[in-house]
């Protein structure tokens, strides 16, 4: 009870440090604001996972979430927002953010729990919420949300790996983990695949029995962890398929490229001072795994040294082929391994705690403990910082999103209209100004226009009689398609100065009859949709049957 009590204190105190501080003055909080407001406000019972956003981009809209993971926003405007409806945004931003800080916290006490009593597995669990990097790094500098997400599903990967390993019957715990690590994050996905994918190669071959009872194990793993991506499928695949119709070229400039970032490697790094951040947030992990693997034995230690030295290797220098040919390099920074180190820390120190009950046990764990603080207070440090440098919820554009996510027509207007070479480096208050100064432009060169109804993927409108184009206040994106009442298909091209929606009239002029826009669902929606429900139906139905064969 005690141990319960103190976990429920821990957690309070760390929604409300959250929620008092709202969202730290980052690049990312920048687009969490905006995301925050634009994805409650389009989501509705018919449009229950929103993609377009029309109120970004100072209302030109935005495609964001046609690529970006949903699931933080989705949890935000879904149990958040409803509870809380006076609420700023970044308030109920941060409320939601922790409630699933606290929620990888419950996780991973459920999976420490098949190890360890209760009391070691809240003290493992509190210190995986606590991490530097999971909360003072992820949080307060750097406003990943999605990756900040992830962490509340990365314990339920390894316990259903875990209750496969033991020949448990279920397969829901690595299914919805897997799911929600990619409907959190994809480039968190995309390293979980690799870190545990590794791991379970290594429990398989430590396995009893031989090739075919091996085999049969390996099969028993993959089969859940594939339900958990068709899962998702509704997200992932149509943001993989669509990727090429924006802008995803921005993200792949120098700063952005893996190996530019490897310690060790040679080269100036892109960012030295984040970089020296990352490394003393992994200097407060290394006593504690260091000192567990003194007493850790058997599929523990698995679980702590493959994450921990599978990340080690991949931010040093003799990893760099690997991050110039395979394709981990799409998740752009080594050091979003730190997450998995976290991780393995967590359990390093339930592992402490547990064993000390001998005088060499209490020694180390004092030891771990002590080493750990000293990095630790230094990047409190540079929350301190962050924190004094934040900005009231009335200085963040509501209508700025990402950049990578423009249509490329949308990205030329801007880089003309910016006088750059490239829309690589840029600041974002000037791109944010710029955005707003065209949708000002925009109105008042074209007034003629009479939107009728509109939608988040939809939108109706009038315009002159002898029009021989209209000109509508929507980012051009080669998947919209138009039409007239009678449902002949219309022509569209962008806005040469605004990378906005022209719409060519047909022969006879539009004669005020109303064009009708819309993105249409694409087959990779379609498909994705279908494969999520079917997925779905595999898990309840296996779900069901393996309660049956318990009683």
């Amino acid at each position: 009870m005690k141990t319960i009590v103190l976990t429920g204190i821990v957690s309070c105190c760390t929604i409300l440090l959250l929620v008092a501080v709202g969202l730290p003055p980052s690049n990312s909080g920048s687009f969490n604001h905006a995301w925050t407001i634009q994805y409650s406000e389009a989501l509705s019972w018919t449009e229950p996972f929103p993609r377009n956003l029309p109120g970004l981009w100072a209302g030109f809209g935005g495609h964001d979430f046609f690529f970006y993971a949903p699931l933080p926003f989705w949890f935000v405007a879904v149990f958040v927002d409803p509870l809380c409806p006076r609420c700023g945004s970044t308030t109920e931003f941060a409320v939601g953010s922790s409630i699933l800080l606290v929620a990888s916290g419950f996780a991973m006490f459920a999976f420490l729990r098949r190890f360890f009593d209760s009391r070691p597995a809240a003290f493992g669990a509190t210190f995986y919420v606590l991490m530097p990097y999971h909360l003072l790094l992820d949080w307060f500098l750097r406003q990943a949300a999605g990756e900040f997400a992830a962490y509340a599903f990365i314990p339920l990967v390894a316990l259903g790996i875990d209750q496969i390993r033991k020949g448990e019957r279920g397969t829901a715990a690595l299914t919805l983990g897997v799911a929600g690590t990619a409907l959190s994050h994809l480039p968190t996905t995309l390293l979980a695949a690799h870190v545990f994918g590794l791991l379970v190669l290594v429990l398989v071959a430590r396995a009893d029995g031989g090739w075919i009872g091996k085999l049969r194990l390996l099969a028993g793993f993959a089969w859940p962890a594939m339900l958990g991506l068709a899962l998702a499928s509704f997200y992932w695949l149509p943001a993989v398929v669509l990727l090429d119709t924006v802008s995803p070229h921005v993200l792949f400039d120098p700063y952005f490229e893996a190996w530019r970032w490897l310690y060790a490697y040679g080269a100036e790094t892109p960012n030295e001072h984040f970089a020296l951040t990352v490394s003393i947030a992994f200097l407060a992990c290394a006593p504690l795994v260091l000192g567990s693997s003194l007493f850790a034995r058997g599929p523990l230690l698995v679980w702590i040294l493959v994450p921990t030295t599978l990340a080690l290797f991949l931010n040093t220098a003799p990893s760099e082929p690997i991050w110039r040919n395979w394709i981990i390099s799409k998740a752009q920074f080594p050091w979003r391994m730190m997450i998995f180190v976290d991780f393995a820390a967590g359990i390093s120190a339930a592992v402490l705690l547990n064993s000390a009950a001998s005088r060499v046990g209490r020694f180390v764990l004092s030891a771990a403990l002590i080493a750990a603080v000293l990095p630790t207070a230094y990047l409190t440090k540079q929350v301190k910082l962050s924190m004094d440098q934040a900005l009231p919820e009335t200085q963040y554009h509501d209508g700025f999103a990402a950049i990578e996510y423009l249509s490329p027509e949308m990205n030329e207007a801007l880089r003309r209209r910016l006088d750059l070479p490239e829309l690589d480096h840029f600041d974002q208050g000037a791109v944010a100004r710029s955005i707003a100064d065209m949708a000002t432009e925009f109105a008042r060169t074209h007034p003629e226009v009479n939107i009728l109804r509109t939608g988040t993927r939809s939108l109706t409108a009038v315009g002159p009689r002898d029009a021989k184009v209209m000109p509508l206040p929507v980012q051009y994106w080669s998947l919209w398609t138009a039409s007239n009442s009678s449902g002949t298909a219309l022509e569209t091209r962008p806005n040469p100065v605004f990378g906005t929606l022209d719409i060519i009239a047909p022969a006879g002029g539009f004669d005020r009859e109303p064009v009708h826009v819309s993105l249409r669902y694409r087959p990779s929606e379609v498909i994705g949709a279908v494969v999520s429900v079917l997925a779905m139906l595999v898990l309840l139905a296996t779900s069901i049957r393996a309660r049956r064969r318990k009683h």
